[in-house]
């Protein structure tokens, strides 16, 4: 076709959902994710936390998605409708949320993304975290709590209160739901006039010591057969037995790895030191390959990216969770005690405190040794 008569990109509309809010932005045929980022970081204010983000969509078989952002947003397989709908989600965890979550809205969003893995039980969380951290991202969503309540606060917030996470944790506990409602609300007029972004912080101090924060599992199956649960996040992949993703058993940060290879659902973790063997093992889900591999390979090159800065964004004792929430967990910690719940994770849990193993010392044993002896304990799995 003759350069002078080329259609233009034609004119479409997205609807971006942001935390408990939505965004609706005009964009061509041609835009890409990696435009639509940009025109939505320049909206929220969160340019500098832009890398940490991502886009998910559902294709036309129905399935969950992530938009690439470097190829156009109608180049993907996304359901046919008036208009595109789009998720901003939480793709790569930071080391330091404080220095790498720029801005109120920021914090605010990761906040919002975190509480509902937790709601949906996505996210591992004892009881006691679990009523200070509904709390938290009750008084950023709404603000105070009112006598009045729930005439005053919003309809999402009265179903919070009745959520199926709450009823799981109530029978977990055999305990009545209005019981742990009012725990909830208890906690929650200790967070009295404090900003959406003091509770985002506290919010996000508390969630980093849960001991699934950040991590995402995947299942896999060893050359032996055996089933396994591998987790990727900010500092390496971790193994896990089967049915055990609070107790990492063998763990490679990113320095440990040099590649990740796939064929198919076969994985393979390419590691230091030449003379080592590699790690080789097979996603259980063929449709889980190209997101394992992305999510691996957007986790290293932060790693890296981080590593060149001059400041260190290493954990510091600013990200220490204020004391009185932590007291509050603590005395929570006592009324509802993991060991007396029926939920087969709070048991696991319950198991590793009682030997005082906490996810920090766990994590450090995992990654202990050198890489052949640690290659070795994975070749007996």
């Amino acid at each position: 076709m003759n350069k002078l008569f080329r259609r233009a990109p034609r004119e479409l509309t997205v609807i971006v959902k942001v935390a408990d809010g939505s965004k609706t932005l005009p964009i061509k045929s041609s835009t890409t994710g990696q435009e639509l980022m940009d025109q939505l970081a320049e909206n929220y204010n969160i340019e500098a936390s832009t890398s940490l983000f991502g886009f998910r969509y559902t294709n036309s078989k129905g399935k969950d998605s992530w938009i690439k952002l470097q190829k156009k947003i109608t180049s993907h397989d996304i359901k046919k409708e008036d208009v595109i709908n789009l998720k901003l989600c939480v793709k790569y965890y930071p080391t330091n949320f404080e220095k790498e979550l720029k801005g109120e809205t920021a914090k605010y969003i990761f906040c919002y993304y975190i509480n509902t893995q937790i709601q949906s039980n996505d996210l591992y969380t004892p009881m006691s975290y679990y009523i200070v951290l509904t709390s938290l991202a009750l008084q950023a969503e709404s603000g105070d709590y009112s006598d009045t309540y729930p005439g005053s606060h919003s309809q999402e917030n009265n179903d919070r209160l009745r959520s199926k996470a709450l009823v799981f944790r109530a029978e977990g506990y055999n305990m009545p739901l209005e019981q742990l409602q009012q725990d909830v609300i208890d906690c929650w007029k200790l967070h009295r006039g404090k900003s959406r972004e003091d509770v985002s912080v506290n919010f996000l101090k508390i969630a980093k010591e849960l001991d699934s924060y950040g991590i995402t599992y995947f299942d896999f199956k060893t050359p032996r057969g055996t089933e396994i649960h591998i987790g990727i996040n900010n500092e390496g992949i971790t193994i896990y037995e089967h049915g055990k993703k609070l107790t990492p058993k063998i763990g490679f940060v990113w320095n440990d790895i040099t590649k990740v290879l796939y064929s198919g659902m076969n994985f393979i973790v390419k590691l230091m030191n030449s003379k080592t063997e590699n790690i080789a093992a097979t996603v259980l889900d063929s449709k889980a390959a190209k997101p394992i591999f992305g999510l691996c390979m957007g986790n290293h090159e932060l790693y890296l990216r981080r590593q060149k800065l001059s400041n260190s964004l290493d954990s510091t004792n600013d990200e220490v969770a204020d004391k009185i929430l932590k007291s509050k967990i603590e005395s929570l910690s006592k009324l509802f005690p993991v060991n007396q719940s029926t939920r087969a994770e709070d048991r696991e849990y319950a198991e590793n405190q009682c030997i005082g193993r906490n996810q920090l010392i766990m994590m450090q044993q995992a990654r202990s040794g050198s890489i052949e002896a640690r290659v070795k304990q994975f070749k007996e799995l």
